[in-house]
């Protein structure tokens, strides 16, 4: 929860940095997938109206009653990585709308993963890019954080939390070796793709049942990949040496090697 959140201002105001600065389209009533008592919605200015049919007859007021599941609707509906919106809480359950509460979608396959900022005292305003009075200004000063991965037939594929850009290749300092029990292989990429905010990397490896991918990270080496979210906010460097990425019925043999490791 954040107190003192300025949107008085025409000109300058205080400004929300997270994941990504994307604000979801307006858009008519939609008949999405219920979560509780939320049955539909529509989006103007980036906030969000909630109703309690598929109609939308009855817009719902969301309190800290139904508040988990206004989220959790949003995460079922709202399913472009980086995207934010926006809905107004009666925060202290007196009747009445006081708060503003700031969803978004990172990416994450769990809804406990998910983003929620909750704007005490800031009722009225909308989502905006740019400062304006009674506008809750999104901002991205940060790059690209990854949130999970997983294998595929010949490779892996990096899951972000809000959209990428490029790489043309793999950064240099990242090994990756191809892992099964306690034997490991060296894998060498062959291929780089983006598609929203997923890395694809392919390799002449052919990965089978039990298998892992090993990656390591030589922070002596590592360099930039070249990729940035739009705003080319760059990737950081993994803070830990190793991760195992495993598929499913798969056993692990990291024993006896030093470093810090990661099973996510």
């Amino acid at each position: 929860t954040v107190y003192g959140f300025d949107t008085t201002g025409t000109v300058t105001n205080d400004k929300l940095n997270l994941s990504s600065d994307i604000i979801s389209a307006n858009t008519g009533l939609v008949n999405g997938t219920d979560v509780g008592a939320v049955r539909s919605h529509s989006i103007t200015g980036g906030i969000v109206t909630f109703y309690g049919a598929d109609s939308g007859a009855t817009p719902i007021l969301i309190n800290s009653a139904n508040l988990k599941d206004a989220a959790q609707y949003l995460y079922t509906n709202i399913t472009t990585a980086g995207t934010a919106a926006g809905f107004a809480v009666d925060f202290d359950g007196n009747g009445s709308v006081d708060s503003l509460a700031i969803f978004e979608q990172n990416g994450n396959r769990r809804f406990s993963e998910s983003s929620l900022v909750m704007l005490s005292g800031v009722v009225g305003a909308t989502l905006g890019n740019t400062a304006g009075q009674n506008v809750v200004q999104l901002v991205d000063a940060t790059p690209p954080d990854l949130c999970w991965a997983e294998l595929t037939s010949n490779g892996l594929v990096y899951y972000y939390t809000e959209p990428i850009v490029g790489p043309s290749a793999v950064p240099t300092g990242i090994t990756f070796q191809q892992g099964h029990g306690a034997t490991l292989t060296p894998m060498t990429i062959t291929g780089a793709s983006v598609s929203a905010n997923a890395l694809t990397l392919t390799s002449s490896a052919t990965l089978q049942p039990g298998d892992y991918v090993l990656q390591t990270t030589d922070h002596t080496l590592m360099g930039g990949g070249g990729l940035t979210d739009r705003h080319g906010n760059a990737e950081l460097p993994a803070d830990i040496d190793s991760i195992a990425l495993v598929g499913s019925n798969t056993i692990v043999d990291l024993g006896g090697r030093p470093g810090s490791f990661a099973i996510p």
